[in-house]
């Protein structure tokens, strides 16, 4: 290449340059090089007007003219998240030196500021504030506007190049996101926040919304007060978007609510939180009493909404057993909307499946029992909910046969007997991980479909334990889609995880959230978060919380930084893409299913197992556009406000 070519893509052509194969001669119109002046469209003559000009490629625009990135051909597209960059050539083809005061872009309604932006034409070409330039008479100036989709279809701007003072050559750009990826449509964005620490990964439990319009929300913190496994912090975040609290359980061992999925992939259930029927908050958890770290207690937390401080703290020990790995007993879920605060998990009575009841006041036992569904195999309760009628619902899995439900009587008294349990064909691995209830007592299911292929599906079960509907949110067909947890506001069921739609993220999976009406399943919208699939922004996202207060949607979602990302952070919600279909899910009766009374079980102090703290300075909570200084791996959680039209 000639150094006047390169002297020309570096933008070097200007009357600060007198170097070999800048233009040199006055030029018009075009601002060929040459001899010869040409007039403005290229017309010969030497009283043509002389002119300032834009070009880019064989493409030439006009003050109030307008411009299709890429090729100026109205259809190429681009995909959403990736760039095309123009270089265009200003041409001063007038006889004197010009000063460029400004080249500005400025998005039209409904597109994103940072889908068109002007750069310079360095290496590598940065965004810039292009002020100041002179450009000689006859000479050219080179810079970039970049086109960066993130939503399908026309993205649009205008383009506004101002020189000497008072003149300005304006025109329309258009380019066109290649997918048809459209913003959530059912809402308009009201804030979103992320709270982490940069020294460990932070994963999301689970999240709750009180009537006032406060959120709650619980996460495993890892590293991040002693540098060793995983705490438990629960905050409170006001409708506002300001942090009200943040509290951290930390002892000398691990402390966290575990994963229903049972690999460490997120933190708890989305029922380890529930608020109290006295407006308290509860926390499930688990505790290690000792440094092995495979022998826990299940722990509970009563915590004042207002202030975070504790209540209460009691772990559930079977005096019988001892605290070994064999007898290790771990809490998923906790309901405290009716008399007793309920509890579900494994019990330390070889691995079945845990009911406990306690005073809200008090945290004293007022009943428990062991749940033995399948002789000699590994039982778990990992979401209990009370039926409203005095019983109560526990989702879990038996390990031979999959995905189960219970229905207890008598919870709200405490003494429980098995009304029924049904087997759901989901898959082997698959399981219930979270329950809500209507006012009719029938059951919403979370259903935590696994295997090679997962899917994200949710189903409604009458009092009887029969299916009402179920429906699958079809993806692509791959082990990237869940549900995390279901809840039901009035009318309306909102289910929430992860899901991998075509064209989008299919590695990691996008966190996704599902309403559906409560009488048939009907789908009311859906809505999903992406924030890239390049290398620096393909990520793992999961809606683990929900709530409708009014017109107001909060959304607690777990959310990774891809390597080194800084600017897709934050992401954006679309309208969700993809079918959601209507189900049909095999129930098979378990009929020899038992409930066996845990006389020597009693509820001990946490006390001596640790204590709540305040986090270090390192946990930071920002607006999540604010957030720069993402590293791979590192876990946010996110938590989203919209208001519904």
């Amino acid at each position: 290449m000639q150094f006047g070519t390169w002297a020309r893509f570096l933008g070097l052509c200007t009357a600060a340059t007198a170097v070999i194969g800048c233009d040199s001669g006055a030029t018009t119109g075009d601002g060929a090089a040459g001899s010869g002046a040409t007039t403005g469209d290229g017309a010969a003559g030497s009283a043509a007007k002389k002119v300032v000009s834009l070009t880019t490629g064989n493409s030439k625009v006009v003050d109030g003219g307008k411009f299709f990135t890429p090729l100026d051909n109205g259809t190429s597209t681009v995909a959403l998240f990736s760039e095309q960059k123009d270089i265009w050539t200003l041409r001063n083809g007038t006889a004197a030196e010009i000063t460029v005061d400004s080249i500005t872009v400025k998005t039209e309604a409904g597109t994103m500021a940072e889908e068109f932006q002007v750069y310079n034409n360095a290496i590598p070409s940065v965004a810039a504030e292009l002020t100041g330039i002179k450009v000689a008479a006859g000479a050219t100036y080179l810079f970039q506007i970049r086109f960066y989709p993130v939503a399908g279809g026309d993205r649009k701007a205008v383009v506004s190049l101002g020189y000497d003072g008072s003149k300005k050559l304006t025109f329309a750009l258009t380019g066109k996101g290649q997918t048809g990826a459209k913003f959530f449509s059912a809402g308009t964005l009201a804030w979103q926040k992320l709270g982490g620490s940069a020294i460990g990964d932070d994963l999301t439990s689970a999240g709750v919304t009180d009537a006032a319009g406060t959120t709650y929300y619980s996460a495993n913190v890892g590293q991040l007060i002693d540098g060793f496994a995983y705490d438990v912090l629960v905050a409170a975040v006001g409708p506002d978007g300001s942090a009200v609290w943040t509290k951290v359980f930390n002892g000398p061992n691990k402390d966290f609510s575990p994963d229903s999925g049972q690999n460490d992939e997120t933190g708890g259930t989305g029922g380890s939180l529930s608020l109290g029927a006295d407006g308290s908050l509860y926390v499930a958890a688990s505790i290690s009493p000792v440094p092995q770290n495979n022998q826990f207690i299940a722990a509970v937390f009563k915590l004042n909404p207002k202030t975070g401080d504790v209540v209460w703290q009691k772990a559930y020990r079977n005096a019988k057993h001892p605290a070994t790995v064999s007898h290790s007993a771990t809490t998923y879920g906790v309901d405290a909307s009716g008399p007793l605060v309920l509890l579900t998990g494994v019990t330390d009575a070889d691995s079945k499946i845990l009911f406990a009841a306690l005073d809200p006041a008090t945290g004293g036992l007022k009943g428990s029992a062991a749940l033995e569904i399948v002789k000699t195999i590994n039982d778990r309760g990992y979401a209990i909910r009370r039926d409203g009628k005095g019983g109560a619902y526990i989702g879990g899995v038996t390990t031979s046969a999959g995905a189960l439900v219970i229905h207890l009587k008598g919870a709200d008294a405490g003494a429980v007997s098995i009304d029924w349990v049904q087997n759901l064909g989901l898959g082997k691995g698959s399981n219930i991980n979270s329950i809500d209830v209507d006012a009719d007592g029938n059951a919403y299911l979370s259903m935590d479909r696994r295997g090679a292929a997962t899917a994200f599906s949710v189903g409604k079960m009458d009092l009887t334990g029969k299916l009402a509907w179920t429906k699958t949110w079809v993806g692509n067909g791959g082990d990237r889609e869940n549900t995390a947890f279901v809840r039901v506001v009035g009318t309306t069921v909102l289910a929430g995880g992860r899901m991998g739609i075509p064209n989008y993220d299919t590695t990691q999976g996008d966190g996704a959230l599902l309403a559906l009406n409560t009488a048939d399943g009907a789908t009311l919208w859906s809505t999903f978060h992406f924030s890239g699939k390049g290398a620096d922004e393909i990520v793992d996202h999961r809606v683990k919380g929900a709530s409708l207060v009014g017109k107001t949607l909060t959304i607690v979602t777990q959310a990774y930084s891809g390597k080194d990302n800084g600017v897709r952070y934050a992401g954006y919600w679309y309208d969700g893409e993809g079918e959601i279909k209507a189900d049909t899910i095999d129930v098979m009766a378990i009929t020899d299913a038992v409930a066996e009374k845990q006389a020597e079980a009693n509820m001990v102090d946490c006390k001596d197992y640790g204590s709540w703290k305040s986090p270090p300075v390192s946990w930071v909570w920002q607006d999540a556009s604010a957030k720069k200084n993402g590293k791979s791996p590192d876990a946010d959680v996110m938590v989203t406000t919209f208001q519904l039209k």
